[in-house]
C-alpha cells in the first residue's frame, strides 16, 4: 500500500479497496463485540473537524476509540492553518471536509493521516461506506446490478461509486429527473434512465441517496417517493440502502422496508473508518 492519506479513490487500486473492505469486516466484528477494544491504535489521536451529523460525529470518533486511540471533535470546518495547528498539537488523523485543492494542499503540508469525507467534490469515505454495505449484505461487488437514486449530483458521490463499481464489471443505473445530469452521466457509459422503473428492473442493490420532501416527484416520478410496487421490479428481498421506509399503495401509507439496511449505516461507518485508521497508521 502506497497511501498515507485518503484524499480520491482514484489512486487507490481494486485490490487496495479490497483489503480496506476485508479489514472492515473484522472491524465491523469489534463493533459488535462486547468488548469493544483493540491495542491496534493505542496513543493515537484523531480529530473530526466539519459539519457533520452528531450520528456521524459519533460513528467516526467511535473508531478510534474501539481501537484504544484518542478522538476529539472540531465544531467548524478547517483552513489550513487549522489542519496544521491540529498535527502539531499532536493529531495522528484528520477526517474532515474541503475541495480538491484544499486536500491536496493538506497532503504536503500535514503528510499523512488525512481523510477526506467530501464537502466541495469527491467523498472517498462514504463512497467505501456504500461498498462495504452493499458487499456485507450480498457478499460480492462483482457482476451485480445497482441502481443509484435519487440527489444523484450530491458532493459527486454518484459518480464516484458508479466509477469504483465499474471497476468489479458491476452495472451501474442511474435515475434523475435533471435532464442535464443525466447527460452528464451518460458521458460516463453508465446506464441512464428517465423512467424509475426502469431503472429499478433487475436491480441487486438500490441506493438511495434522497431528496427534500418537495422534490420526490421529480426524483421518483411518485409524489409518495418509492413504493413497495417499484421495489418489485428488482431482485427479490433486495436490499435497499439509505432509505428505510416505502410507501405501500395497499395500506396507503409508509411501512418499513424489511430489506432496509438503513439501521446498518453509522455501524458500517464505524467499521470502514475503524479499517482505514488501521491502514493509514501501518504506512
Amino acid at each position: 500500500m502506497a497511501y498515507k492519506n485518503l484524499i480520491s479513490l482514484k489512486s487507490i487500486s481494486d485490490t487496495e479497496i479490497r483489503q480496506i473492505l476485508d479489514i472492515a469486516a473484522e472491524m465491523k466484528r469489534i463493533v459488535l463485540s462486547r468488548v469493544k477494544r483493540g491495542p491496534q491504535l493505542m496513543g493515537k489521536v484523531l480529530a473530526v473537524a466539519g459539519d457533520f451529523s452528531p450520528m456521524q460525529k459519533a460513528a467516526l470518533t467511535l473508531s478510534i476509540n474501539y481501537l484504544s486511540g484518542i478522538s476529539t471533535v472540531v465544531e467548524k470546518e478547517l483552513t489550513m492553518d487549522d489542519l496544521f495547528s491540529l498535527k502539531l498539537m499532536g493529531a495522528d488523523f484528520i477526517i474532515t471536509k474541503g475541495d480538491e485543492v484544499f486536500f491536496n494542499e493538506a497532503a504536503n503540508k500535514c503528510g499523512g493521516g488525512i481523510i477526506n469525507y467530501g464537502g466541495g467534490g469527491e467523498n472517498p469515505l462514504e463512497v467505501l461506506l456504500y461498498l462495504f454495505s452493499i458487499k456485507q449484505t450480498i457478499e460480492t461487488l462483482n457482476s451485480i446490478d445497482v441502481s443509484v437514486l435519487g440527489d444523484i449530483n450530491k458532493d459527486s458521490t454518484a459518480a464516484d461509486l458508479c466509477e469504483v463499481l465499474s471497476r468489479f464489471e458491476s452495472r451501474v443505473s442511474v435515475y434523475s429527473a435533471d435532464k442535464n445530469l443525466n447527460s452528464a452521466f451518460k458521458q460516463k457509459n453508465l446506464r441512464v434512465y428517465s423512467d424509475v422503473n426502469m431503472a429499478v428492473s433487475g436491480a441487486d442493490a438500490i441506493i438511495d441517496l434522497g431528496c427534500v420532501e418537495k422534490d420526490n416527484f421529480a426524483y421518483y416520478a411518485n409524489y409518495m417517493g418509492l413504493t413497495t410496487e417499484i421495489l418489485k421490479l428488482a431482485q427479490q428481498n433486495v436490499p435497499l440502502f439509505n432509505r428505510k421506509t416505502v410507501f405501500d399503495k395497499d395500506s396507503a401509507r409508509n411501512i418499513i422496508y424489511p430489506f432496509s439496511t438503513a439501521d446498518e449505516n453509522f455501524s458500517n461507518l464505524t467499521a470502514i473508518t475503524m479499517a482505514l485508521l488501521y491502514l493509514l497508521n501501518r504506512n
